[in-house]
């Protein structure tokens, strides 16, 4: 779940009015018998205005 909540956030900061989010693959990296970092791979739905800012 953080490892959404984080792509999230980095993907709103360049893309706006972000809808919803499908999760697409989780995977981990194991150090020292550990789980060190996790990441998500992720489609994003996010709203586009029209040229008269709909």
């Amino acid at each position: 779940e953080d490892a959404v909540q984080k792509a999230v956030k980095r993907a709103s900061a360049k893309i706006k009015k972000i809808v919803g989010v499908e999760v697409l693959k989780f995977s981990a990296k194991v150090r020292d018998d550990r789980l060190a970092e996790f990441h998500a791979n992720l489609k994003l739905a996010f709203v586009v205005d029209g040229p008269g800012g709909e």
